[in-house]
């Protein structure tokens, strides 16, 4: 079977890609032939070498594409600052890569876990991309353009790169962040989901199981796909770490996966104890502040306190409700 991936990066995001492909390396199957795409800016040759040599895990094809970033010189910059203008290349993928006709994008903050192959292989013949919803979008209201019947996360896209060659996908992605500019928000992520709404398959949910939702545990309790939330992190196929904690600087849920392969890149480190100090205390004040909100969650069909303009309203076991009224609501 031939896999094809494809990251896209600059010399910034070395170390994490490489810990990206060790996973995918060291769990892909045997018989499995991988040819890898990295869509680059400015990286350099040593670290060019440091990626080629994880072909130690297992021999596969590793190919660098030179992408001209000033393409993108008019594109907005992302909010976030640990997002770049790298996300937009893949925007190119279709017409850099004209003789594959599918191909698995992955941002380069995940570990790849076992089942990659069956990921692969997901039909998605009439549609322009496979994907999992992006499951913080169900409570986001900062994006002014909300109208998506499903918003999905384009961290990891399985592309049918002949429709787009077709459809011209990568002009009507351009167009879409030239017109909308900033109001997309998530930029690229957003212009995808406009440009390839009602063409997209939905995935599994462990095929992109976003660690931010587990930094967030009162909207993992209070979710509309919690069932399935739980059940996707217990059986992870792709673990995404989303959000501004990364597993290599800070604390956060599932980060022994990312621990575990980083030690197979010329990137493993022995951290020492004041690190391992830091991120014990993040860890600690996750869990306080976690059980705060499983207190507050379990208390929720006992005891409801709803702020009003003059005074708080109290119900109990929804039916009695109290009023108790603000210090200066008389004055």
């Amino acid at each position: 079977m031939d896999i094809n991936i494809c990251f896209t990066t600059d010399n910034n995001y070395i170390r994490p890609l490489c810990s990206t492909m060790a996973s995918i390396l060291k769990n892909i199957k045997n018989e499995t032939s991988l040819h890898i795409f990295i869509l680059e800016h400015d990286v350099s040759d040593e670290n060019k070498n440091k990626i080629l040599s994880l072909k130690d895990i297992k021999d596969c094809e590793i190919s660098f594409v030179k992408i001209n970033i000033s393409v993108f010189d008019n594109f907005p910059d992302f909010q976030n600052n640990y997002i770049t203008k790298t996300a937009y290349f893949r925007f190119l993928v279709a017409d850099l890569l004209k003789n594959v006709d599918k191909i698995l994008y992955l941002d380069c903050d995940i570990i790849v876990l076992p089942g990659i192959e069956e990921l692969f292989m997901q039909d998605i013949t009439d549609f322009y991309i496979g994907a999992v919803e992006d499951v913080a979008f169900y409570f986001d209201i900062l994006c002014p353009i909300r109208s998506f019947d499903t918003y999905i996360n384009s961290g990891v896209l399985l592309i049918n790169l002949k429709k787009w060659r077709q459809e011209n996908i990568s002009q009507k992605l351009f167009e879409a962040v030239e017109k909308y500019g900033s109001e997309l928000y998530y930029l690229d992520q957003t212009a995808i989901n406009l440009v390839c709404k009602g063409k997209i398959k939905l995935l599994e949910l462990h095929y992109n199981v976003q660690v931010f939702i587990l930094l967030q545990i009162c909207v993992l309790l209070n979710h509309p796909l919690r069932k399935r939330l739980i059940q996707s992190i217990k059986k992870p196929k792709i673990i995404h770490y989303t959000g501004k904690k990364k597993p290599w600087n800070s604390y956060c849920p599932l980060r022994k996966y990312y621990l575990k392969y980083e030690k197979l890149t010329p990137f493993a480190t022995d951290y020492d104890f004041k690190y391992k100090l830091k991120i014990f205390m993040q860890f600690i004040f996750l869990l306080l502040k976690d059980f705060y909100f499983i207190l507050r969650f379990l208390l929720s069909p006992i005891i409801k306190i709803s702020q009003k303009q003059s005074y708080f309203e109290i119900t109990l076991f929804f039916h009695f409700k109290f009023k108790l009224f603000k210090q200066n609501s008389f004055s």
